[in-house]
């Protein structure tokens, strides 16, 4: 047998007390009788090194008084008495469990059968120590308004377990208890998983070409392919290809699933095709919408330098809104110059400034609402 687990009986050094296991913070002394009056040192071989102590002696013994920051810690530690041959082990076990450490990772999840997280478990008495394998600790979870409860044993040091993400989004709610101990609560966001195809709408008020009136593009309740809304704020971006092979875009972001895109008339009849994504996962249909010309014929009254284009009215014959853009090109004198004006009052009038237009004969193109006029060899003074 090794001296170590049973002391050996010097004749002239006997250890009195025999205990060789103590809990976490137990006063550890050894006694040891002697008949001489020698006062060895004795050694302690731990987690912390080697430690050396000096014994109190009192009549025919010497006290060794294990100092408090060894005692606290569980473990095994080895003492020898130095200049005899008297040594042994003492073993310190972890007290009942004070608090429990606990981690999860990661905090959020989607909701799908394929995703998880992690929590792990490191129950410890009041000086920190990891308690003995097979101590038990029980998880509780709570989601679905439904309990559940999963006892878990301590192996080397810890505990651990797979928390699978259910389905449907809400909150994971979970914590660790043993006794009356338990730990802090954790909880786990499920959020929505990858959104999948979806439908695209359209709503306007008319269907002319005045550039005021707004076109809402809307689509249908974005989910993943469990049915869950997707998370506010998600961003689609719809693309708007028009006859002419014109490419515009614009975004917007879902409010409970859904996106709203808000976008101007044009200012002349053409055909748009538009569809909806998310990149990189969903996609909707192509919707198709028509614009009709909201205006049908204008007046150009040219009064020396001014040119008034007049009578620009919408399709129920009232004024065409303010800002409604009407373009004049003028050529002519070797120069060729592109001028672009609001309506305001259903009127627009250009000012053919001496200093850039010299006197000489120009043609005048009008363009507006995609009807376009042409004046040829206009004098101008």
């Amino acid at each position: 047998m090794s001296s170590k687990e049973h002391p050996y009986v010097d004749p002239t050094y006997r250890l009195i007390n025999t205990t060789t296991e103590y809990l976490a913070g137990d006063n550890i002394v050894l006694e040891i009788s002697t008949t001489t009056d020698d006062n060895p040192l004795l050694k302690i071989i731990g987690n912390q090194g080697i430690i050396l102590i000096k014994p109190i002696k009192n009549d025919a013994y010497l006290k060794y008084s294990i100092p408090q920051f060894i005692s606290n810690e569980a473990g095994v530690f080895y003492w020898k008495l130095l200049q005899t041959n008297l040594e042994g082990k003492l073993k310190i076990l972890p007290k009942n469990i004070h608090h429990i450490e606990s981690y999860v990772g990661p905090p959020t999840l989607e909701a799908s059968k394929d995703d998880f997280t992690m929590i792990t478990i490191l129950p410890v008495d009041e000086f920190d120590n990891p308690q003995l394998d097979s101590t038990t600790v029980t998880l509780k979870n709570f989601i679905d308004f439904k309990k559940e409860e999963k006892d878990l044993l301590i192996n080397d040091l810890f505990t651990f377990d797979i928390l699978n993400a259910p389905t449907s989004t809400g909150k994971l709610i979970t914590t660790v208890t043993s006794g009356n101990v338990s730990s802090k609560e954790h909880t786990i966001d499920i959020m929505a998983g990858r959104a999948v195809d979806f439908t695209l709408s359209r709503k306007r008020n008319h269907p002319y070409a005045d550039g005021n009136q707004t076109l809402q593009l809307i689509t249908s309740s974005i989910t993943d392919r469990y049915g869950n809304t997707v998370s506010d704020g998600t961003l689609v971006t719809f693309y708007i290809q028009t006859e002419h092979g014109a490419t515009r875009q614009t975004t917007a972001t879902t409010i409970n699933g859904v996106a709203t895109a808000n976008l101007l008339h044009p200012e002349k009849a053409e055909s748009w095709e538009v569809r909806a994504l998310i990149p990189n996962m969903a996609v909707s249909n192509y919707v198709k919408i028509e614009f009709l010309p909201a205006i049908k014929d204008f007046d150009i009254q040219i009064t020396g330098r001014s040119i008034k284009v007049t009578s620009l009215t919408s399709f129920l014959g009232q004024i065409i809104p303010d800002g409604f853009t009407v373009e004049a090109i003028i050529v002519g004198n070797d120069s060729d110059h592109n001028l672009n004006k609001g309506t305001l009052n259903g009127d627009v009038t250009f000012y053919l400034d001496p200093n850039v237009f010299e006197k000489g004969d120009y043609d005048i193109k009008i363009t507006a609402g995609g009807i376009v006029k042409h004046l040829k060899n206009v004098a101008v003074e």
